[in-house]
């Protein structure tokens, strides 16, 4: 998935979405540099795939929570 239309998905989630997908990412993180390890990774692209999904969740989720404190105020 490019990264515009993974973006785009990204900002149609709520919070808790956004969360859970952070998580997964950080779990599927942990798995690749675990395979890395015992060199059971064919790919090593994951990894560096891995850390720019959990960037561009971070993003997103900043934005949500400051467009939030910024309608409560």
């Amino acid at each position: 998935m490019k990264s515009k239309e993974y973006l785009k998905n990204l900002r149609a989630k709520s919070i808790p979405q956004l969360n859970k997908d952070l998580h997964k990412e950080y779990d599927n993180l942990h798995k690749y540099r675990f395979a890395i390890k015992v060199r059971n990774l064919k790919n090593s692209r994951l990894i560096r795939n891995s850390r720019k999904n959990i960037a561009r969740i971070y993003s997103v989720l900043l934005e949500k929570i400051n467009i939030e404190t910024n309608n409560n105020k």
